[in-house]
């Protein structure tokens, strides 16, 4: 049974007003040019390729060719990435040269407002990405995009009111995500500053004297691997096991009961220190660094301190990157002997991951209220006029 006010479409259920065209009535595709390397030059025209988008920036590659005028972008220009980390992105530069893999597009202003077609090409940029491992995305052409079919409301006051709307919580996020950027890199510095032996240019909390240790880590830590377990005894539910990349499945028992500082020792993350919780599995594709029994060192101090140090020189292997037990054991670390030094350094760090946590969490919560947002007013079943 329809429900009142909507019809059954091609795209699904829409609002009676709405009207479904393929993308090709209402936005050009145009196409990027693809260049060889004598013709990029030292300076000119930058030429945005695909890591430009993804990265917000890097490294660009330069043009002096004379271009006809659709081949330029400018800022504001809604471009469409139709390879790898394929999407929409509203270009923020200057006069630019956009590369093969990119398409720009100009919408028919009498028909649809560029910021909602924006927003049309994220959903549809998210159910195609849910709908395939990304291969059709790879071979998508621009005659099959401009076949696409979309649904839109046919006043462009209401297509306004809809962008408009998702802009401002896309504008919470980003603000946000510039404070959690800030945020990570204050801690940063004051890991650096804090973590640093006075003698070799580190600061000290105000009220704290005393030497600092300059000693192994195995002689300051319990260094072991745990027990791996297959991915076929994961289960849905259950407690988190930490493998070569942070939390890989749940699984039915836990091997330890008091969070650890855990560091990767195989694969492409291999160094990287991490925090478990108090119950979970640790597996052997993660070194177990603990001094729960060590009275001159507090825990949450030590996980900060190597989470500081830069654990390179203790990889070994050509081919899959692994950290085996006796380099990480002679690993040298400093630390203030004073446990109550410890204690303040810990207590001001923590301090910093809760704010950058609680930052997160916030981003992540207007993201979801975007996703809802998103499926309400881009599908007429919430309408703003």
């Amino acid at each position: 049974m329809e429900k009142q006010g909507f019809k059954q479409t091609e795209v699904g259920l829409i609002p009676n007003d709405w009207i479904v065209l393929p993308q090709k009535d209402a936005v050009k595709y145009i196409n990027g040019r693809a260049y060889s390397i004598n013709e990029w030059e030292s300076s000119g025209i930058p030429v945005v390729r695909l890591q430009n988008l993804t990265q917000r920036g890097g490294r660009f590659y330069y043009s002096n060719l004379n271009l006809p005028e659709y081949q330029y972008m400018y800022k504001g220009d809604l471009i469409f990435m139709w390879s790898a980390s394929f999407g929409p992105y509203i270009w923020w530069g200057d006069k630019a040269i956009f590369h093969y893999h990119i398409w720009k597009i100009e919408c028919n202003n009498k028909i649809t407002d560029k910021q909602f077609y924006y927003h049309k090409l994220v959903q549809l940029t998210e159910e195609l990405k849910k709908g395939t491992s990304g291969s059709t995305m790879l071979h998508l052409t621009k005659d099959g995009m401009e076949k696409y079919l979309f649904a839109l409301p046919p006043s462009l006051e209401e297509q306004k009111a809809i962008a408009t709307a998702l802009s401002d919580v896309d504008e919470l996020i980003a603000n946000l995500d510039k404070l959690i950027t800030k945020k990570k890199a204050i801690k940063q510095g004051a890991m650096q500053q804090l973590l640093t032996p006075p003698h070799k240019g580190g600061k000290r909390l105000k009220g704290f004297t005393g030497d600092w240790e300059e000693k192994r880590l195995g002689e300051i830590a319990e260094i072991y691997q745990p027990i791996t377990i297959s991915q076929e005894k994961f289960s849905k539910d259950g407690y988190p096991v930490y493998g070569a990349n942070g939390v890989v499945g749940s699984y039915i028992k836990y091997n330890h009961k008091l969070w650890q500082t855990v560091i990767t020792c195989r694969g492409s993350t291999c160094g990287t220190v991490n925090r478990t919780v108090n119950e979970s599995w640790i597996t052997g594709n993660a070194m177990v660094m603990n001094v729960d029994n060590q009275s001159s060192l507090n825990k949450e101090f030590f996980y900060h301190l190597l989470f500081n140090c830069n654990f390179i020189s203790c990889i070994t292997g050509s081919g899959q990157p692994q950290i085996v037990r006796q380099p990480l054991f002679d690993f040298i670390v400093s630390y203030p002997e004073n446990l109550s030094e410890q204690i303040a350094i810990a207590t001001m760090l923590s301090d910093m991951d809760l704010e950058i946590e609680q930052l997160e969490s916030k981003k992540a919560k207007y993201q979801s209220v975007k996703q809802g947002m998103m499926q309400e007013l881009l599908t007429g079943k919430t309408r703003l006029i």
